[in-house]
């Protein structure tokens, strides 16, 4: 059965469906009369009256029984032709599911067929390709767990086989560019290590010889508070006679200035004792000075109160003998003191009236 054939078939078995729009009543030109009687209706929903708003209410239920009648005449006139469409879609179904595996083998035995004739081809061209995958030096291409074997390669098409090749190309390359890398790193660790092992046995010795740890390195303190001061750069840029030709001139300095420090210890301890004998001296003079001075008021004090006895001693005697002297009876009599004098007042009698 040729292609032409069905057509014409086809066109003996349609249906015939042509569309007639006198089936819809309302038709169009009474819609839109219909719609521009409505437009004509207009109203503020604020100041709606009664009669307006049934108007509106009548109008509604108009347009409502328009549209609900043409939605039934169109799906009336839709089911004959839904019904029709889906017995043909079944019927197609079955008849397809006939010829279906017979046209999808015929495809598996094309596609085999080329499939093999293609490899053939590409086998032919195989060796070289692979010589030239070798030709890139990577050894892991084709190592006993690699996923590339020859029926990988036989997948591939000229434009595969090129991309394939440029990405292992790149791949092989960039690992190049990584162990070069790794082999710089290395070997500048490498050299870090050595410098370091260089800086911290040459510190070692510095250290030994009297350096110190400051803000500029490591520095030695000479005569008249002089510094030398050294670097990791400046240690490590010294070759090993220099080294020890500099290590010989930093111990002199040392050493001097442990001669300068010991000198200047003992300058300072005699002058510091020499002070002291002095300053010893002095407080000796200015004790003897004081007890002297002590010794010399303690013997006026005692003179002057042996004096003020005497004389305390001697006006006793005269008041006692002025007291006897106006016979002073103190159960009658009354002393009392008036500037530097004392007065008695004589009790003479009394009279009882």
């Amino acid at each position: 059965m040729n292609e032409e054939h069905v057509t014409q078939e086809l066109e003996v078995v349609a249906l015939d469906l042509t569309f007639n729009p006198e089936v819809f009543d309302p038709n169009k030109d009474t819609l839109r009369a219909i719609a521009k009687e409505v437009a004509l209706i207009e109203a503020d929903p604020e100041k709606m009256d009664k009669d307006t708003l049934e108007l509106i209410n009548v109008t509604k239920n108009k347009l409502v029984k328009a549209r609900t009648r043409i939605q039934k005449i169109g799906k009336a006139q839709r089911e004959p032709a839904n019904a029709y469409a889906k017995e043909v879609s079944a019927y197609e179904k079955e008849l397809l599911a006939i010829l279906a595996p017979e046209e999808e083998r015929m495809k598996e035995l094309e596609s085999t067929a080329k499939e093999h004739a293609m490899k053939v081809e590409r086998l032919k061209t195989l060796p070289e390709y692979i010589e030239k995958l070798n030709g890139i030096g990577d050894a892991g291409l084709f190592a006993p767990e690699s996923a590339i074997t020859e029926d990988f390669l036989l997948t591939l098409d000229p434009n595969q086989r090129d991309q394939f090749y440029n990405e292992r190309l790149a791949a092989k390359n960039e690992a190049d560019r990584a162990a070069i890398a790794e082999e710089k790193r290395q070997a500048e660790e490498e050299k870090a290590i050595a410098l370091q092992s260089l800086i911290t046995a040459r510190r070692e010795i510095m250290f030994e010889i009297g350096f110190v740890r400051s803000d500029n390195g490591i520095t030695l303190y000479t005569i008249d508070n002089g510094q030398i001061n050294a670097t990791d750069e400046q240690i490590y840029a010294m070759s090993e006679s220099d080294f020890a030709k500099q290590s010989d001139l930093w111990r002199k300095s040392v050493e001097a200035k442990k001669a300068a420090d010991i000198k200047a210890t003992q300058e300072q301890a005699t002058k510091e004792a020499q002070e002291k004998a002095q300053k010893e001296a002095a407080a000796e003079e200015s004790k003897r000075q004081a007890e002297q001075e002590a010794e010399k008021k303690r013997q006026e004090e005692a003179a002057e109160a042996k004096r003020k006895e005497e004389e305390a001693r001697q006006t006793n005697e005269k008041y006692q003998q002025w007291l006897n002297d106006h016979q002073y009876n103190p159960e009658t009599d009354r002393l009392s003191e008036a500037g530097d004098q004392i007065e008695l007042f004589r009790f003479v009698g009394s009279y009882k009236k």
